[in-house]
């Protein structure tokens, strides 16, 4: 962790550490200080982390999910004004 004089952003290289440290059962107020900044500061990147890491979860799922229906056809809706489109055509070649 580096300091600086001013306060402002806490670099996304530090996010790790402060999640470990929260983890471990430390409190906002106290990481806060080390980074001389709010506990409001520390609950974001809290809740930014952790929104990143459901992020790469659910994106894991999304891969496994797409690899399976590689093999099952699957049907697909059309937006509807594809499939007014579709309609007009039929009724053009009647």
């Amino acid at each position: 962790m580096e300091k600086s004089n001013k306060r402002g952003k806490i670099p996304q290289s530090d996010w790790p550490a402060i999640m470990a440290r929260y983890e471990a059962g430390e409190t906002l107020a106290s990481i806060a200080k080390t980074y001389d900044c709010s506990p409001p500061a520390i609950s974001y990147v809290v809740s930014r982390s952790r929104a990143r890491n459901s992020e790469i979860d659910t994106s894991a799922a999304v891969d496994a999910d797409t690899s399976a229906a590689v093999t099952e056809p699957q049907l697909i809706k059309a937006h509807s004004s594809e499939a007014a489109a579709e309609k007009y055509r039929k009724m053009a070649i009647r």
